[in-house]
């Protein structure tokens, strides 16, 4: 924040390699065309990864869209025999040299570039050079001018198949209504470009200054020019160094910062400030700032909406487990309906690349020959996905965006025979990785806090009951063709309403009420399956129980044991027992979960529970609704490692918090918060009408929302001016 004084992080945009800058040549390849050349490059910021190919017109992907790249046998492999022929050639075989490139705009509907590399140490360097791109967190966090930046870079990667750039499509970039194509035109004349939609612009002529003189030229910052002539007086052309200075000391300056820890700018500082922003180096010299100058500086690192440090891992990341809130998914198998919906291997995939910490695996029989457990939501359509797959998908990207450990949780319907299976697996495949016994110095003992992240590091975690049934009850439900199916044991799902259960809206009524009957059946029965040894042996730290009261969680202090509950359940507890429920997160871990009758996959207000200080807050991954919203941008934070340490109130033994008190917390200084929403840049890639929404999420007392809303420019997603009256949240008294 401009004010603050310099800034100091660790964090650091990476930087492209030399052969990404130069271009990789790759052979670009897809099921329905016959494979060709392809120059792989990026822009000098990595921002977007273009495409290049003789003959054809070039294309791009934006890199913040990228979750992905794989090689070798995670890679995709051509089916057609003759695809395969053309990537033959090479030093090694076909399988070694293959690359995929992940991308989509959420988690489920994922779709892949397939590359062939001559050898596999070109396929290996080049999915580690762009996978260090794809990770950088600025990508969707930095300011104005890198959305600029990306902008350019991806109409560079545009070209027709003649290497030109056609107008229209930077026409299509600035989106100008029918009023403003004169100005557009005047803009591009300016810099001695062609005007026509029908004509051309060699690359070598439009070089990012050019584009950004373009991009100044037509979109006026009226806002901007307003906060400069008052800052000038309405008479010079500049502001001279001490009105920049006064600028960010008393106007752009948090008032409440501690002056020792966010010193005032000096002067050496402002006109280190006016020579980096300043274009015009006679004025620049002069320690003057021209309004073109002031619009780069409030566009600028100087000015990101979220300081660069919350970004990185700050974290105190050696206090026990349950100190820390975990980034959870429920059902993580489902792209869709819960009842209805598709299982995918490839959403773990996508959970865990995210920065998810917490993936729930339900574990049923599998039919098949083989006896091999499968993964699905049991007694409902959705498709079943293997277990063994699901276990390599995990062992492939469990680290690659975060060290920190990665907790299975289990909802085991299996037979002891088909648990001795997972087990297996979960030690063969995960080897190393899985932490199979607690460590020698943190025993599972009374009154023995749980390990930290650190401790964890790089650990696979197993949740999964560890109690026989306690009761005499069968253990499978004969359907009507004679095959067994295990009962399943989440008594919080009620049987669904014909019309929730089928998508075209209980069309397949035969299919609807074999389902119910089904479900019917296996809710009869309320005990437990018994568990495999071998399994149980693998849980340790997190070790599901149910939840008996707080006095009997207190009573025993057992750090390592911990509970799931709906939604409906954890809020109930919420309301009769805040205080008890905040100490017993201090000590414990609760893991929530959606009520069993969102079918929809929709999500419930996570803020609710993260409030009591509940660690593991999971939601529906496939539904990018409010919720989830909150939840990606929550875990946005700490480099996306998927631990964000809770509030002290929320850690200390010695302090109770209850978050229904209508009072300032201790050790919080309360302020009022004012938001004036002024204008937008790039909001969007096509013509649209624009708003903007402002909520507020925390405490109940602070908590804010469908308050504040500004009206909707029509048609202007480029530089929409909303230029509203202050919003002002007030403090809490």
């Amino acid at each position: 924040m401009a004010g603050a004084g310099p800034q100091t992080s660790k964090l650091s945009i990476p930087k492209p390699s030399v052969s990404l800058l130069e271009g990789v040549s790759l052979k670009r390849w897809d099921e329905e065309s016959a494979p060709y050349d392809c120059v792989v490059k990026t822009d000098e910021l990595g921002l977007v990864l273009g495409f290049v190919a003789e003959g054809k017109d070039s294309s791009y992907l934006d890199l913040s869209f990228v979750s992905d790249v794989r090689i070798g046998p995670f890679a995709k492999a051509p089916k057609d025999a003759r695809t395969r022929e053309a990537l033959l050639p090479g030093d090694d075989s076909l399988d070694d040299r293959l690359v995929s490139v992940a991308y989509g705009s959420n988690m489920f509907d994922i779709s892949f570039i397939n590359f062939g590399a001559s050898s596999a140490q070109v396929a290996k360097e080049f999915a580690a050079d762009v996978m260090s791109l794809m990770r950088n967190v600025f990508l969707s966090n930095d300011n104005v001018m890198l959305f600029v930046r990306k902008a350019h870079a991806k109409l560079m990667f545009s070209a027709d198949s003649s290497g030109r750039i056609p107008v229209k499509l930077v026409m299509n970039t600035m989106s100008p209504t029918k009023d403003e194509k004169k100005q557009f035109e005047s803009a591009l004349q300016r810099v001695n470009l062609p005007t026509g939609k029908d004509d051309f612009i060699q690359p070598d002529w439009f070089s990012y200054e050019v584009f950004y003189h373009v991009y100044c030229n037509y979109v006026k910052r009226h806002d901007v020019e307003v906060v400069f002539s008052q800052l000038s007086g309405g008479k010079k052309p500049y502001i001279a160094l001490p009105q920049l200075r006064d600028f960010l000391n008393k106007t752009q300056r948090d008032p409440r910062l501690n002056e020792i820890l966010y010193p005032y700018y000096t002067d050496d500082q402002v006109r280190a400030l006016i020579r980096r922003y300043e274009s015009n180096v006679t004025m620049a010299d002069k320690g003057h700032m021209t309004v073109l100058g002031f619009q780069k500086f409030l566009q600028s690192d100087e000015n990101r909406l979220i300081d660069a440090m919350a970004l990185d891992l700050t974290h105190d990341m050696t206090q026990p487990l349950c100190h820390y809130f975990i980034n959870s998914s429920h059902n993580t198998y489902l792209t869709g309906h819960q009842l209805t919906g598709k299982s995918s291997v490839e959403i773990y995939r996508q959970a865990l690349l995210s920065g998810c910490r917490c993936v729930e695996l339900d574990c049923w029989d599998g039919t098949g020959g083989e006896q091999e457990p499968v993964i699905t939501h049991g007694y409902t359509m959705v498709t079943e996905i293997p277990f063994k797959d699901v276990v390599l998908a995990i062992n492939e990207t469990a680290f690659a965006t975060s060290d920190y450990p990665v907790i299975l949780s289990f909802e085991n319907h299996c037979s002891t025979k088909q648990q001795q299976k997972m087990a297996q697996y979960c030690r063969d495949i995960f080897k190393e990785k899985l932490l199979s016994a607690p460590f020698d110095d943190i025993p599972l003992q009374e009154g023995v806090p749980l390990p930290s992240p650190e401790r964890l590091k790089g650990k696979i975690l197993i949740k999964n009951k560890k109690k026989a049934a306690t009761k005499d009850v069968p253990d499978e439900v004969k359907t009507d063709d004679g095959t067994r199916e295990m009962k399943r044991t989440d008594t919080d799902l009620t049987i669904a309403s014909e019309s929730s259960l089928m998508p075209n809206g209980g069309e397949d009524q035969a299919a609807v009420d074999d389902m119910k009957m089904k479900r019917e059946q296996a809710y009869a029965w309320e005990g437990q399956i018994e568990t495999n040894l071998e399994l149980v042996a693998l849980v340790n730290y997190i070790t599901p129980v149910r939840f008996k009261g707080f006095d009997d969680a207190h009573a025993k202090n057992r750090s390592y044991e911990m509970s799931s509950m709906n939604e409906t359940n954890t809020a109930s507890k919420l309301k009769q027992n805040p205080v008890e429920l905040v100490n017993y997160n201090k000590r414990q871990i609760i893991r929530v979960y959606p009520k069993g009758s969102r079918y929809d996959s929709s999500n419930y207000m996570p803020q609710v529970f993260w409030n009591a200080g509940c660690q593991m807050v999971s939601l529906n991954f496939q539904t990018c609704d409010i919720p989830f919203q909150l939840h990606l941008g929550k875990y946005e934070f700490n480099r996306r490692c998927g631990y964000l340490l809770k509030p002290v109130c929320m850690r200390r033994p010695d302090k109770d918090f209850d978050p229904f008190v209508e009072s300032p917390m201790d050790g919080v200084v309360a302020a009022t918060v004012k938001v004036k929403v002024i204008s937008g840049q790039l909001l969007c890639d096509h013509r649209c009408g624009t708003y903007v929404e402002l909520d507020m999420f925390g405490l109940p007392t602070d908590t804010v929302r469908r308050k504040f809303k500004t009206k909707t420019v029509p048609n202007n997603s480029t530089n929409p001016i909303w230029d509203e009256e202050m919003w002002v949240f007030k403090k809490v008294k």
